[in-house]
Formats: structure tokens, sequence, C-alpha cells
């Protein structure tokens, strides 16, 4: 462990990050549930979409509501997040 003597600073995460995927995972359900949708994804399925990066959720959900027009992306995060 001779490594650590060369840092004078640590960061260490204590969030439990399983609970707050769960957090957003919910919210997501609560906004499409009042905008009259089923959010019938697994956690497991949102977390794969979530969490890969890049634009995943936005191809996963509009894969799963093709009805929800591309351009409504942005505000449905904003509903997301006043759900939370």
């Amino acid at each position: 462990m001779q490594w650590i003597h060369r840092y004078q600073f640590f960061l260490f995460d204590l969030m439990d990050s399983s609970s707050i995927r769960a957090y957003h995972y919910q919210a997501y359900a609560n906004m499409l549930a009042k905008r009259g949708y089923k959010m019938d994804w697994s956690f497991y399925k949102y977390c794969e979409a979530a969490h890969v990066g890049g634009t995943a959720m936005q191809r996963c959900y509009h894969a799963s509501f093709p009805d929800l027009q591309e351009q409504d992306w942005l505000p449905s995060i904003k509903r997301k997040k006043r759900n939370i």
C-alpha cells in the first residue's frame, strides 16, 4: 500500500446508488402515468438504459412509447425531475 502515501486527499462515495436509481425509476413511472402511459420496464431494463450513457435512455423511451414525439424528450425529463 505504498501508493497511498502519494495522495493527500481521498473522497469516498457513501451514497447508496441503488436507492437513487430506484427514485429515478419511480419518477419516470410517475411522469408517464400522469400522461396516461404505463412504464412496464423492469428495474433492470431501466438501469440498463439509463446508465449506459449517451442517449440510450432517450432511445429506449421512444422505442417503448413511439407516439410520444422526439421533441417531447426534454419536457418529459423536466416533468420527471419534478417527480423525484
